[in-house]
């Protein structure tokens, strides 16, 4: 019946009857929302440990509830024959618990499953099969989804059957068509088909896709709740050559916190191991992630281990750069040369979410050990451990390769295979573009895909034609998903599902499967390739070069048809905004629209101080699809110029700050904003927050005469704002003083008094764009203060200025403060690499017109 009974000994009826008392022992439960039920242990001691466990799901500890129910065993004498009684006393108001033995009908349909595969192993029985009366030991009891427990009712079996099991193993072979094939099966699985061009076929239940909708979330859950790292977030993909006779399978991983397990979450036969094939695997699943991410979407969720197959890294990169074209709003407006541009830099991007596996290149190090001299063995290893280091510096890295180079010249074409660029990135962290905090979230090795072809042959065979194939893995799914929900339940505990098995015999792999020339063969042949023809290298990838820091100095380069109108503009707020310390950057990004410019632009500066360190393509790339990103924005959004003509260097910025109205608390960082403190006679006060400035804000002609009046031509930044007033649009000159508003009513309730202006404060913003006064220069424009009485409130330490070139050239340069150094930027000069000036005094008047400052704030109070 699966209650838990206790005996509570023998009893005598009021009868006279003596009778074994039995209670029911009601079932365990969770109070939290999880409501998960256990079957409560006989004993007293046993039973107390489980009420003491919390709950692994809500961290709260479980209750027992309890049941009146009785039964009466006694036995009898009828007909002079000896009966037992069994009388039921009670109503069981509680949940059955789960688990607990077979019943006789389940023992019955266990043994006639044994009958009918005498020579199948316990998780063939498990799995079950697609001739007529197979019953999948799931569907008999959720206890026997457990593998110890299948293999314990397998082997009582044959023995009340006096069974002995074979050695030999049969194989079913049920052809269908295929076109009929999905509809035989329960749920929907061939999700995806393809028999011209690329032949594929994919393979999915709803339950594997469920899967990754439980992935995704729990990665996004664990960067929100700031949880544990561990080594079991993304994606582990390989191929497996033989479960097929014809074809690959190719199986994709990801960790389910409920099994406890890497589970298999999409399954693809695969024709042929090229790019082309591979890709609609990775598409499949971006596809997922994308969906179930939502907003909360990052690029890290679309990281893959995997083999170093080029194959398999191609399709990633290309289907990854796919998936994010695909959240880019209006990219088909834009034209083909900027589509390509931001493809390539996605495809390159892309290397950042592809990591190798270290099992591949510790077995190719293995073999390539057995071709080295006894005394030269430790060496080689002691280089190669620095290749691996997590802490070698790139000094390091090249030393240990030179030592390589040096002293095993033999194996040259083995190390240039590592070195090649995209090879090196996935397994030598120094000069990995994958970041370090990722990869302690992710697994280091494709073991997890691996251990799932293991599984699926120990459930059905090898070499299987392709219709077998396709059902036996629908039902290795099924028992997959079967036990799932049987762990969910309570009938038995979650773990990885080991299974005995011998060694599988591997098959003859693809050109592109990813390994090494690590034989005697493959290096003689390496080389012979090398010295054959010198055209040859032009197959190669290029062997990885460290980089310097002159990525530090380098800029955007002019684009056509004219990029110099927002090229120094954006580089002046680049390092503007490289001043800001890490938790204001953090604040501006959380605060900001993921739909608005300002977002896109301030994730790219982010990006751009990441990739200091990083190669000069790919700094490069992330430099050209900020500019395509600006450009659009400029000719296609906000449609301030036609495509080809020459557009104002100042007015997108307000436009780049401000589009899609972002939150008073990040214009406050880019625009002035003055308040009026109001009060009228009977002392009611009140503030009125006047509209933000535009971001560029202007020196006025007539305030700028005041402090020239009093301090002469020596007039200063300082001076100027020492007699700064404050203005709002209107009048006839374009703007009034504030403090010249006329009175207004009282805002108080029930106050019908004139209130007066008794005070103007100002909040001044982190990055500050000035445009300097229409006639005269004002002095000492590196750094300023402004003052309130005899205090140093609010200080700007100078970032750079945007000059004019004249209508002769039409063009735009720009100089930038670094250091107390200043530099010339110039896209149209070496490539856009800032120029150091010797003469300080560059910042002095020139024959160029300066259209506008850029000043950071360097105070901590911001508001006078």
């Amino acid at each position: 019946t699966k209650w838990v009974w206790r005996s509570g000994g023998i009893r005598t009826l009021t009868d006279g009857h003596l009778v074994e008392l039995r209670k029911c022992m009601g079932v365990i439960k969770c109070p939290g929302k999880c409501s998960k039920v256990q079957r409560p242990k006989t004993d007293s001691n046993a039973r107390k440990r489980q009420l003491e466990t919390a709950c692994s799901r809500c961290l709260i500890y479980p209750i027992i509830k309890s049941c009146s129910v009785q039964t009466h065993h006694f036995m009898i004498e009828q007909n002079g024959e000896r009966v037992i009684v069994w009388e039921h006393h009670g109503e069981h108001l509680h949940e059955r618990p789960p688990g607990g033995r077979l019943t006789q009908l389940e023992r019955a349909v266990v043994d006639n499953q044994v009958r009918r595969r005498y020579m199948a192993t316990a998780h063939q029985l498990r799995t079950g099969d697609n001739a007529p009366g197979s019953v999948p030991f799931h569907a008999i009891s959720p206890s026997l989804t457990n593998p110890r427990s299948a293999r314990y009712q397998v082997t009582r079996s044959r023995e009340r059957l006096g069974i002995n099991p074979s050695a030999n193993k049969g194989a079913l072979s049920v052809l269908h068509t295929l076109g009929d094939l999905n509809n035989k099966f329960e749920v929907p699985f061939i999700v995806e088909s393809q028999f011209h061009g690329p032949t594929y076929i994919c393979l999915q239940t709803p339950f594997m896709d469920q899967l990754i909708k439980e992935s995704v979330e729990s990665w996004i859950s664990d960067e929100l709740e700031e949880g544990p790292i561990t080594s079991r977030h993304g994606f582990v993909t390989d191929g497996d050559h033989s479960f097929y006779q014809n074809g690959v399978s190719l199986v994709t991983c990801a960790y389910n916190s409920t099994i406890q397990a890497w589970v298999p979450i999409l399954y693809t036969w695969i024709d042929r191991q090229d790019t082309a094939h591979h890709r609609p695997h990775f598409r499949r699943i971006f596809q997922s992630v994308i969906k179930y991410a939502g907003e909360k979407f990052d690029s890290k969720l679309l990281l893959h281990v995997m083999d170093f197959s080029g194959a398999q890294r191609g399709a990633h990169a290309e289907e990854y750069a796919d998936a994010l074209i695909s959240r880019i709003p209006g990219f088909h407006l834009l034209s083909e040369e900027a589509k390509r541009v931001q493809r390539q830099y996605f495809i390159a991007e892309a290397q950042k979410y592809a990591v190798g596996c270290e099992i591949h290149f510790t077995r190719s190090l293995r073999r390539i050990k057995k071709l080295t001299p006894s005394d030269q063995v430790e060496r080689l290893e002691d280089n190669v451990s620095i290749l691996l280091g997590r802490s070698t510096t790139l000094i390091e890295f090249d030393g240990a390769i030179g030592q390589i180079r040096k002293y095993f010249p033999g194996f040259k074409g083995w190390l240039d295979w590592w070195l090649r660029p995209k090879i090196a990135s996935m397994i030598f962290p120094v000069v990995s573009l994958i970041d370090p905090n990722i990869a302690k979230q992710v697994p280091s090795s494709s073991n997890a895909a691996e251990n799932a072809h293991s599984i699926l042959q120990h459930s059905s065979q090898t070499d299987q034609e392709l219709i077998p194939g396709i059902k036996f893995i629908f039902l290795h799914m099924r028992e997959f998903e079967a036990r799932y929900h049987a762990i969910e339940d309570g009938h038995c505990k979650p773990g990885p599902m080991h299974e005995t098995q011998k060694p599988l015999k591997p098959k003859v792999l693809h050109e592109n499967d990813g390994r090494a020339p690590d034989t005697n063969d493959a290096l003689l042949k390496k080389t012979e390739l090398a010295m054959k023809k010198v055209s040859f290298s032009t197959m190669m990838e290029p062997i990885l070069l460290t980089t310097s820091m002159s990525n530090f100095f380098h800029s955007y380069s002019w684009e056509r048809p004219n990029s110099c109108f927002f090229d120094h503009g954006q580089e002046l707020l680049y390092r503007a905004f490289s001043l800001c310390d890490s938790g204001l950057r953090d604040s501006m990004k959380k605060s900001l629209s993921s739909k608005s410019f300002l977002s896109s632009m301030l994730h790219h500066f982010e990006r751009r101080m990441r990739k200091l360190d990083g190669t000069s393509l790919e700094y490069k790339q992330e430099l050209q699809m900020a500019q395509t990103n600006l450009q659009y924005y400029i000719f296609d959004k906000w449609k301030l110029a036609n495509h080809g003509e020459y557009g104002n260097a100042d007015y997108w910025i307000h436009h780049a700050i401000t589009d899609c109205n972002p939150p008073a608390s990040i214009q406050s960082h880019f625009c002035l904003q003055h308040h009026l403190h109001w009060c009228c006679s009977a002392e009611h006060s009140f503030t009125e927050d006047m509209p933000f400035e535009p971001v560029i804000s202007k020196f006025h002609f007539n305030d700028v005469e005041i402090p020239r009046n009093n301090y002469g031509e020596s007039c200063t930044v300082t001076d100027y704002f020492t007699r700064f007033i404050p203005r709002a649009l209107g009048g006839q000159s374009g703007t009034i003083p504030l403090h010249k508003q006329p009175d207004i009513e009282c805002h108080s309730p029930d106050c019908r008094e004139i209130a007066k202006i008794v005070l103007i404060s100002s909040s001044w913003p982190k990055i500050l764009h000035i445009k300097p006064p229409d006639h005269g220069h004002l002095q000492n424009i590196k750094n300023f203060t402004i003052k309130t009485g005899s205090k140093f409130v609010v200080e700007y330490q100078l970032v750079g200025r945007l000059l004019w070139h004249g209508p002769n050239d039409m063009h735009y340069s720009a100089q930038i403060m670094i250091e107390n150094q200043n530099y010339a930027y110039n896209d149209l000069v070496s490539s856009g690499c800032l120029q150091a000036n010797e003469d300080d005094d560059e910042f002095l008047p020139t024959k160029h017109d300066t259209m506008y400052y850029v000043y950071y704030q360097t105070s901590e109070i911001a508001e006078v």
